[in-house]
């Protein structure tokens, strides 16, 4: 392995196919899963592949560090100044953007320089603002070094650059952490280090730290906490508790299942079944409380929509699952309810996806030659189509967003678009 780590060190213009052959002299022609993933990692890093980033009932995009966003904006959302929707993308006045994240009805940005910005709907503190009033320009959260948010229904979470963990908002269920289920409307540190991974569900929240375990908490009333057990409506689980699975590499909430990859590339989901939502093969089991695997080997890369699932194999292949009423699987849809759905992984007419973004009921995928493909919900045009008019897709489509040009988007403006 020490020829690894001299390979590892070489310039990013070091070629991916080179790079592969030498990793054959080593290992043979089969290569061990970690190393196909470092490979493509490799890859992704080489061509600094972008996808749009899908949020609820709207689209985001990052372009040179510049802030784009299109969709629904009755609480401000898009923090273009009014709550006026667009239909095509508009700049955020926000500069040196480095991510974008959001919430239900609230988004956050994190600046290449780690300062982290925030605006919406803010009924629960969930802009950790330290009050409750909605906000529909950028406001700059109070805390410092921040290098990943993400955000449940109303609340979130944020993980600054020492690992260590913050959280406000709605704390109903104890999606916070704190030990208690009292709201808080600026960032409070929640009790678990050495954390490299975050993400929320609607009301619940998982942490993957860097010896590869998972924790969670907050509401388990569908088991999506996947500790053994379920929660009553009334209760909840307020402090962080760690999930019996070993060698976790990533982790994706929809709104209460849960889907965790392991080093290598097994894919592990629990939480709610209703409608196949798991990828287990049925829906008979409406709540699985543990982690039971899904029937698909090496996958690199997950996403959880509200309902449904998106994964992405070492092949460059892409794999749908769940509820379809917009066409969200790629899948043709049905007027059929009781068939508006699929229990196991199914296979998406799109070849080389490199990456993948999905939220309530849309999905974006970007492939290997950067050409970006948008199916499902197209309320307010999120998919960025060229027919605006176009109600919903249920099956990847080219979108024309020219990332290069800039005339492509618009500017700011308080007009309908």
């Amino acid at each position: 392995m020490e020829n690894l780590s001299i390979v590892l060190r070489f310039e990013c213009s070091f070629n991916t196919f080179i790079l592969k052959n030498f990793m054959q002299d080593i290992f043979g022609n089969h290569l061990p899963f970690e190393i196909i993933q470092i490979i493509n990692a490799f890859y992704l890093g080489l061509h600094n592949y972008q996808v749009p980033i899908c949020g609820h009932m709207r689209t985001m995009f990052i372009s040179k560090n510049k802030l784009y966003i299109w969709g629904q904006n009755y609480d401000g959302q898009l923090g273009l100044g009014d709550n006026v929707e667009r239909s095509v993308p508009n700049k955020v006045l926000l500069d040196a953007v480095r991510t974008v994240s959001s919430g239900q009805d609230h988004t956050m940005a994190i600046t290449t320089d780690s300062e982290l910005y925030v605006w919406g709907w803010n009924n629960k503190g969930q802009l950790g603002l330290g009050d409750k009033i909605d906000r529909n320009l950028p406001c700059k959260n109070s805390l410092q070094n921040v290098s990943e948010v993400v955000g449940g229904q109303f609340h979130t979470i944020a993980l600054a650059n020492n690992h260590t963990v913050w959280a406000w908002g709605q704390n109903k269920f104890g999606q916070l952490g704190l030990g208690h289920t009292f709201k808080r409307t600026l960032p409070m540190k929640v009790t678990i280090d050495h954390v490299i991974k975050i993400a929320c569900g609607s009301s619940y929240t998982m942490a993957l730290t860097s010896d590869s375990e998972l924790y969670a908490w907050g509401s388990n009333g569908a088991g999506q906490l996947g500790l053994g057990h379920r929660t009553n409506r009334g209760s909840c689980q307020t402090t962080p508790q760690k999930i019996n699975l070993d060698f976790v590499v990533s982790v994706s909430c929809g709104h209460n299942h849960t889907m965790a990859l392991n080093k290598n590339g097994d894919l592990y989901a629990w939480g709610n079944n209703v409608r196949g939502i798991l990828g287990l093969g049925n829906n008979y089991c409406r709540y699985n409380n543990l982690p039971q695997k899904i029937n698909l080997e090496n996958i690199v890369s997950v996403m959880c929509g509200s309902e449904h699932t998106m994964a992405i194999t070492a092949a460059k292949e892409l794999y749908a699952w769940g509820r379809n009423n917009f066409g969200q699987l790629g899948a043709k849809m049905t007027d059929d309810y009781s068939k508006q759905f699929q229990t196991s992984p199914a296979k998406i007419d799109l070849a080389n996806v490199i990456k993948i973004s999905c939220a309530d009921s849309h999905v974006m995928a970007t492939t290997t030659d950067g050409t970006i493909y948008g199916w499902g919900h197209n309320y307010c045009n999120i998919l960025g189509m060229d027919n605006k008019e176009l109600f919903c897709l249920d099956h990847p489509t080219k979108i024309n967003l020219d990332i290069g040009q800039c005339s492509k988007f618009y500017n700011n403006s308080s007009r309908m678009l």
